[in-house]
């Protein structure tokens, strides 16, 4: 008789332990583990020259699972001007093979020579890869500097 009021005190310890651990290791806001935001490596090319396109290689986003990603970029022109910054996105169902029509294109106005700072929000369209095809400066002299490129994912949403 022992045995079993023991046994019947110890399992709900046991489960109103798992739950309590359970809670403790949930991510909070402090830790931004429920929301990532990785960087695209721009490394090698620092600038895009002024009527330039500037392919981009290897820079692939692992968005397997999300129906949408924010996209963010900032750069500068080094001179004053408004021209544009044109990105391309290209979509794969593997990882390897991308699209090559039907690309995905974002155009953000500069700022002259104020950073500018952009998002935007795409649909993946059940796309598991996407990959950052290239960068476009459509002024015809002027460089962009201080480039980056950064997508994010949250975790606890679609």
């Amino acid at each position: 008789m022992k045995a079993i009021r023991s046994i019947l005190f110890v399992i709900p310890t046991i489960i109103l332990l798992a739950f309590t651990a359970q809670a403790q290791t949930r991510p909070t806001d402090t830790t931004r583990q429920w929301y990532d935001r990785p960087s695209l490596s721009l490394t090698g090319i620092g600038t895009t020259a002024g009527g330039a396109t500037t392919t981009v290689t290897n820079q692939v986003m692992d968005v397997r699972g999300f129906q949408n990603v924010t996209l963010q970029t900032r750069f500068t022109f080094a001179n004053t001007t408004t021209s544009n910054v044109v990105y391309t996105i290209s979509k794969s169902v593997d990882g390897t093979d991308f699209e090559t029509t039907g690309q995905t294109t974002w155009t953000v106005a500069g700022n002259s020579t104020t950073p500018q700072i952009a998002t935007t929000t795409i649909a993946t369209g059940g796309a598991g890869w996407l990959k950052l095809v290239s960068i476009q400066n459509t002024h015809a002299s002027i460089v962009v500097t201080n480039e980056y490129f950064k997508y994010g994912r949250k975790f606890n949403a679609p």
